[in-house]
């Protein structure tokens, strides 16, 4: 108890400085409003957004986001690695804190709305909103990070459905505590499987230099001929499936949050979905052709009269059909469901064609057919040389 006492004191402290100064920035900012109001008979209390209660925001903000991304192994490596090389298990305190609430955190947020009072309009439960979200929000990538995907999925739906009733402060805030309780106990599943194995995504554009120099790898050709592909299993189907409805659920969200509060914003539906139909197409080709080249160059193509190359040019049929099936599906729901939904389920589309769509990466790479060749030849020293 009174270790817990102690480590939480220093949380205090160290946290104290940053509380002060949102404070101090507070009553500067705010003690101007209010000199203007009593000098020039302004009136700001109808104002859309106070800068005190932005300030106030920020620090709530900042403090969720210190709470988990300063104290949780995932997001810093030499402090993962530390711990796994030492008989850390979860039944024993972090030593850099822990990664849930703890009382300091309530003593800080707690000040932060106490000076909040000071203002003409009531904003103690959307700085707790907006406290809780903060926190939230790094979890969620942290159960991705420590293969708790499920939990991830579901903190993120959470928040979703709590920035939905944000106009609505104290509904949120029961969406976001009922979020938190699974959260945590997501939490506590991925200190119990710790260490964790890394998460990661295969760089196959590395140079020779790199390559050797982070984890003694073969060179090429046999790097990427081999381990490479080997060891890469790209995203699953749920994970697709799943990553893609939160995503398309996220627009809709964004959507929601117009500043007149009575319609959908249509702009943020259409741009995501203007951005994926211009960019996925030739990413998923990039990927796909970087480094692995055709056979035959245009003029071959004609000269040896093969126009189409069938185990190579399978690469460009999913990039052709994911507008295509996006267009589709815009075409045969337009009548029937409203554009500010449309436009995120289409976009959604667009993304699982060009994630799901075959070949696979790992099947097109070892059997399609083309010329593999160096993307970075600046210095071939490391490269393996027959002869």
């Amino acid at each position: 108890m009174n270790r817990r006492l102690s480590r939480g004191f220093r949380a205090l402290m160290r946290s104290a400085t940053a509380v002060t100064i949102y404070t101090l920035v507070f009553l500067a900012l705010e003690g101007g409003l209010i000199y203007l109001e009593r000098l020039g008979g302004l009136d700001f209390k109808d104002a859309r957004l106070r800068v005190g209660a932005f300030i106030l925001a920020m620090g709530c903000v900042v403090l969720g986001l210190a709470r988990v991304i300063g104290t949780h192994p995932c997001f810093n490596d030499d402090y993962r690695g530390w711990l796994s090389s030492s008989p850390w298990t979860n039944r024993k305190p972090l030593p850099m804190g822990p990664v849930e609430f703890e009382w300091a955190d309530v003593v800080l947020v707690g000040i932060l709305l106490l000076v909040g009072k000071l203002l003409p309009v009531p904003i103690s439960p959307w700085l707790v909103d907006a406290w809780l979200m903060a926190n939230l929000a790094p979890l969620a990538v942290s159960f991705w990070l420590t293969r708790m995907s499920a939990f991830g999925y579901l903190t993120a739906l959470g928040l979703g459905f709590a920035v939905l009733s944000i106009r609505l402060p104290y509904v949120s805030l029961a969406i976001l505590a009922a979020t938190y309780l699974v959260a945590y106990e997501g939490l506590k599943r991925s200190l119990d499987a710790f260490p964790w194995a890394p998460r990661t995504i295969p760089n196959f554009n590395q140079t020779p230099e790199e390559a050797v120099r982070e984890n003694g790898q073969l060179g090429w050709p046999y790097e990427r001929m081999l381990r490479q592909l080997v060891a890469f299993r790209g995203i699953s189907r749920a994970d697709a499936i799943l990553s893609t409805l939160l995503a398309a659920f996220w627009i809709y969200v964004l959507a929601s949050l117009d500043p007149d509060g009575r319609r959908l914003n249509r702009p943020m539906s259409v741009l995501p979905l203007t951005l994926v139909a211009i960019l996925a197409p030739p990413f998923r080709l990039l990927v796909y052709t970087q480094g692995y080249n055709s056979p035959l160059s245009l003029l071959g193509r004609l000269g040896a009269l093969r126009l189409i190359i069938p185990r190579y040019d399978v690469v460009f049929l999913t990039p052709i059909c994911c507008d295509l099936a996006g267009l589709l599906v815009f075409l045969a729901l337009w009548r029937w469901v409203p554009l500010d939904i449309l436009f995120p389920i289409v976009t959604a589309v667009i993304v699982l064609v060009a994630l799901l769509g075959p070949p696979s990466l790992r099947k097109w790479r070892l059997t399609g057919g083309h010329n593999m060749a160096p993307v970075n030849e600046k210095n071939k020293s490391l490269f393996v040389e027959a002869g």
